[in-house]
Order: C-alpha cells, then structure tokens, then sequence
C-alpha cells in the first residue's frame, strides 16, 4: 500500500515504476509487478527495457498470449538486442556440461 502512495506522487516517468516493478518481479510478486510494468508502458510505449519486461510479467503470470504479443512488439522496437540475448542464451548453454550440443573440436 505505502508503495501506491509512493507511485501516486511521483511524476508521470516509466523509471518511476520501472525499479519498483523490477523489485515485485525479484520478490515474485508477478502480479503486481505487471501492473506496473503496464503503466511505464502507458508512459513509454517504445522503451524496450518496459515492453520486454512486461511480456515477461505476462507469461510470469500466464498470460502467455499476452507475453507473445510484447515479445514481437519487443522485437519491433529493438530486434538487435533481442538477437544479442539469444547469442548470450546460446553460449550459455554451450558452456554447460551434459546438454544435448555439438562441440566443435580439433583434430591434432
């Protein structure tokens, strides 16, 4: 509730519930995480930190289809970061022992 009366005070600005919204999400409070997310994004509807994040909410709380939606509008407003985060999720899981890859090696 004090964090209500907090956002009610503070000007129109997505970094107003963009921390705040981070913090829920930390604490798996999703749902309340995503009704801040879906106010930053009344504020800023091309700011990709906020559409990414509240397709990630969506899907937290299983709104999947809803979290489709942003994903693809995530992907409009910035698709070299959303290829960036899928090399980082790729080399990720080629450093991991066990998985299911092909590794490259050389003959000697």
């Amino acid at each position: 509730m004090v964090l209500w009366l907090m956002l009610l005070s503070i000007p129109a600005d997505n970094l107003c519930y963009l921390y705040p919204a981070m913090f829920l999400s930390e604490h798996n409070r999703h749902d309340e995480a995503l009704t801040l997310w879906q106010k930053a994004s009344q504020i800023d509807a091309t700011d990709f930190d906020v559409i990414f994040n509240l397709a990630s909410a969506h899907r937290q709380v299983g709104n999947n289809r809803e979290a489709v939606k942003f994903y693809e509008k995530a992907v409009s407003i910035s698709p070299q970061v959303i290829i960036s985060l899928l090399l980082l999720q790729l080399s990720d899981r080629l450093r991991e022992p066990n998985t299911n890859t092909v590794t490259l090696t050389s003959n000697k």
